[in-house]
């Protein structure tokens, strides 16, 4: 789901003008573009923003409280695992099956 930024304002408590200012200097976000260039904010982008706007509250610096709210986002899944070498084709061997 997408959120405009009035919605997002009234959930995080986070005015507007913070919420542009904080994407232009730090990048804490970077909200989607419907077609008409309106900002589409993400769920995740909500959580961090009112995770950044707790740490704020709490005494950090903005840089501080976004660097360390990233730092806690759970990692992103990994990619899968590259098969093994002998299990993929040669180059040679792919070629050859190609001209073939």
């Amino acid at each position: 789901m997408s959120w405009r930024i009035k919605t997002v304002t009234e959930r995080t408590g986070v005015p507007a003008e913070t919420l542009r200012s904080w994407e232009r200097r730090y990048g804490v976000v970077d909200p989607a573009r419907s077609p008409s260039g309106y900002r589409q904010y993400s769920d995740a982008d909500i959580d961090l923003l009112l995770r950044v706007k707790e740490a704020v509250d709490s005494g950090l610096a903005v840089s501080e409280a976004i660097e360390r709210c990233r730092a806690e986002e759970p990692e992103a899944e990994a990619e899968p695992a590259a098969l093994p070498d002998e299990a993929a084709p040669s180059l040679r061997e792919s070629r050859q099956r190609l001209l073939g």
